[in-house]
């Protein structure tokens, strides 16, 4: 599953889940090292039952690209 994390507040970690199904609460510690807010993260299930999260670089960049086209194309419209 996918999940963007929306506020890290060194404690505690909100994550949004990409299908916008219910918000996720974890520990911060859980977090990928060098996680910041707007990272597109990935939750693997391993064989034990505990959750792995693992960032998503590229396609973090992806969207950060695709969110700065459309507020330039936003910012050009004539009002």
């Amino acid at each position: 599953m996918r999940v963007v994390l929306e506020s890290n507040d060194g404690l505690q970690a909100l994550l949004i889940p990409d299908d916008l199904s219910e918000r996720i609460i974890i520990s911060s510690e859980l977090l990928p090292e060098g996680s910041e807010v707007g990272d597109v993260l990935e939750i693997e299930k391993q064989t034990d039952g505990n959750r792995r999260f693992r960032r998503l670089i590229d396609e973090t960049e992806k969207r950060k690209n695709r969110v700065r086209s459309k507020r330039e194309k936003l910012l050009k419209r004539k009002h």
